[in-house]
């Protein structure tokens, strides 16, 4: 009888779970436009002309001309290349970075407050300046913000619940990293990381004895491992 119960408990949090990040997104797509004819920003065309002379077999840097990291050119590539090569689809690859921002963002408030919190926490995210508009515009605020919230996820994730830490850590630097590589501005979120690893999520620096620092380091350095790592492939 209690195991049924339980269950019901966690069928009804992922049920709410996935409401609360779909409805938003929904109504995105139903009230924003993804149709060719409607141009958010003039980037939205250069990041498609890249995308589409990449498949063409034009290099990247060479023969297109760039300002930004290459990842974003790279996957609005494949993508389109798949799933058709217009502006909606385009627009549509955009929503799901920002499905991905959301749901990152509501678990992290989650770790801290309640889950009143939380819903005023995603629908001020939600309504902010431009956020809409930014999510389904072919652009890279939001696929790089997507993948530096869901990186931190990670990280609070692996020193909240102590699951699988090394593997979580190693994800969250592969992808942060990644991050860095669709927009160079999220660089400046490294220092976030490394504080809140140091510390491993004790705000009271009295609560951390040599014994943790070193461990914390530890983390830290599995963390910086998978930054490092993701960075020099797409270097490389």
């Amino acid at each position: 009888m209690k195991n049924k119960l339980i269950n019901r408990i966690n069928l009804f949090e992922i049920s709410l779970e996935i409401t609360l990040i779909l409805l938003p997104i929904i109504f995105i797509y139903l009230f924003f436009s993804f149709q060719e004819n409607l141009v958010y920003n003039t980037d939205e065309g250069l990041q498609l002309m890249r995308a589409f002379l990449l498949q063409k077999g034009y290099p990247l840097y060479e023969s297109i001309w760039s300002d930004q990291p290459p990842v974003y050119t790279w996957l609005l590539s494949i993508w389109t290349q798949v799933f058709g090569k217009t502006l909606a689809r385009g627009r549509e690859l955009t929503l799901l970075f920002s499905f991905l921002l959301l749901w990152s963002f509501r678990r992290i408030i989650l770790f801290y407050f309640d889950r009143l919190t939380s819903i005023f926490a995603l629908i001020s995210l939600l309504f902010s300046q431009y956020y809409m508009q930014l999510s389904v515009s072919v652009m890279l605020a939001i696929p790089s913000l997507s993948l530096s919230v869901f990186s931190l996820f990670l990280v609070i994730n692996s020193t909240c619940l102590n699951r699988s830490k090394k593997i979580f850590l190693m994800i969250s630097g592969i992808l942060l990293g990644l991050a860095i590589q669709v927009k160079f501005w999220v660089i400046v979120l490294i220092p976030v990381f490394v504080i809140y690893l140091i510390i491993n999520g004790e705000f009271s620096l009295r609560k951390i004895d040599g014994t943790k620092l070193l461990k914390n380091c530890s983390s830290l350095g599995i963390w910086l491992l998978g930054l490092i790592t993701s960075i020099g492939l797409i270097i490389w």
